[in-house]
């Protein structure tokens, strides 16, 4: 994990000479960051949302088999 936080700053370290070659390198920087956020969000949204499918389904099963409580007929 450090090796990779130093590579993603690496590009800040950089002595640029032009506003250009300052430009890109906060770009890279900015985009790797994005990438970063994008990755954790969507981790996150699966752990929430495929609990959620997998109830969905059990309790639409349970419906359909015409036992809407999910009691047994005494």
């Amino acid at each position: 994990m450090r090796a990779r936080r130093q590579g993603r700053w690496a590009a800040t370290k950089m002595t640029a000479r032009t506003p250009r070659e300052t430009w890109v390198a906060e770009m890279t920087v900015a985009v790797a960051r994005v990438s970063l956020v994008s990755r954790t969000t969507k981790m996150v949204t699966a752990s929430i949302t495929l609990p959620l499918i997998f109830i969905f389904i059990m309790d639409l099963r349970r419906r359909l088999s015409g036992n809407p409580f999910g009691r047994a007929d005494n």
